[in-house]
């Protein structure tokens, strides 16, 4: 079954609230948490991304493309968004943190649904099982994404939904 959804996992941070560890590399019941993630990920898309800005090497071996940002210094998720809608031809893509190996099952088509139904540009989730860093983006964003100016805050201009209790 095709979703029409590229999977992004963000693993392009410098994980300093960690004490600089590479965060999606870190072992959780004796696996990397980004093998977790993509296990969570895979069954929801057409195709997983990651992307990274240190270990490429590493992050290659979990059998995805590994894209790091298109700006540099470590200029956050919203690079990472970019990178991601810039590799992927998917009229979606859904951003999830390396460090969520819990994520629902359901998580992308819960957003998708109300993406669609709210005919927004973007669907974040808030509260419940999903945590920041969880959200949809319509690929028609690509070039109005700021991030790629090297700006750190984008104003997307889109319609964005916050989704409580996805």
């Amino acid at each position: 079954m095709s979703t029409g959804i590229c999977g992004l996992v963000l693993a392009g941070g410098q994980g300093r609230r960690m004490g600089g560890v590479d965060k999606g590399l870190q072992p959780l019941r004796g696996r990397p948490l980004m093998q977790h993630v993509i296990d969570r990920l895979r069954p929801q898309v057409d195709s997983v991304l990651i992307n990274a800005n240190q270990n490429l090497e590493r992050y290659a071996e979990f059998g995805c493309p590994v894209v790091p940002d298109r700006v540099g210094g470590f200029a956050g998720p919203l690079a990472g968004l970019d990178a991601g809608l810039h590799a992927t031809d998917a009229p979606m893509i859904v951003t999830v943190p390396c460090d969520s190996p819990f994520l629902p099952h359901d998580l992308v088509a819960r957003l998708a649904t109300a993406r669609g139904a709210l005919d927004a540009d973007v669907a974040v989730a808030r509260g419940g099982a999903a945590e920041r860093g969880n959200e949809v983006t319509s690929r028609s964003l690509k070039d109005s994404n700021s991030i790629a100016q090297g700006k750190r805050s984008a104003a997307l201009g889109a319609r964005i939904w916050k989704c409580r209790g996805l």
